[in-house]
């Protein structure tokens, strides 16, 4: 299964949101950082947006999606013992930057 975001190429709006779940479960956040990567590059921090709730957010950069294509993405977290999960794992996050007109 795919979960598809929309953008225009060159916006920098909306931010992409997603709540993280390992098996249906919340992923706690506390004392983690987590990286936004689409392509084969990584864009930047993510924001965390309640970690109890596994909530982040990826505010585009001015050169993000100057591109227009369909990329995959994923948030990649690394925990306070140094470890390492990407998500979403169980689907696909795809973002698909569609050319604009002018």
């Amino acid at each position: 299964m795919a979960t598809e975001f929309y953008v225009k190429q060159g916006d920098t709006k909306p931010v992409i949101d997603a709540q993280l779940l390992q098996d249906g479960s919340i992923v706690e956040l506390t004392g983690c950082t987590v990286r936004f990567n689409m392509g084969k590059k990584s864009l930047g921090p993510a924001s965390i947006v309640s970690e109890s709730e596994g909530r982040v957010h990826y505010t585009w950069g001015a050169t993000d999606l100057e591109k227009s294509g369909t990329f995959l993405a994923e948030f990649e977290v690394t925990f306070s013992d140094d470890t390492i999960e990407t998500f979403p794992n169980t689907e696909t996050l795809v973002i698909v930057v569609t050319k604009e007109i002018a």
